[in-house]
């Protein structure tokens, strides 16, 4: 995969999450918090600046009849909700993963 589809990729996914998001003001409509924190938690993964440029991240979209659900994964046995759960990284802190691989874009990459 090379760094425009996964620009791609990621910007959906991010759609999908915030499209989720904006049904749940709706009069009459229910959610666990735990759903909620998970939402909150995939999207500030995706919207930081750790998980989208690492080589690990894998972007599942699998979808149940009418019901999108959004799951990131990590190959090198991380976990992207764990380290932007609210529990463990307060808004404005920045999280620390070991893991992570950092992508190199294609326009940095020496032409030779």
């Amino acid at each position: 995969m090379n760094f425009k589809e996964r620009e791609r990729e990621i910007h959906r996914a991010k759609e999908l999450l915030r499209s989720q998001q904006t049904k749940i003001a709706k009069r009459g409509s229910r959610i666990h918090e735990e759903a909620m924190a998970d939402r909150v938690a995939r999207l500030r993964a995706l919207e930081g600046d750790l998980c989208p440029t690492c080589q690990g991240l894998r972007i599942e979209i699998v979808r149940y009849g009418k019901l999108t659900n959004v799951s990131l994964r990590c190959r090198y046995r991380g976990s992207p909700l764990e380290l932007y759960r609210l529990e463990a990284n307060e808004l404005g802190e920045k999280p620390k993963c070991e893991l992570r691989i950092p992508i190199e874009a294609e326009e940095q990459k020496p032409k030779f």
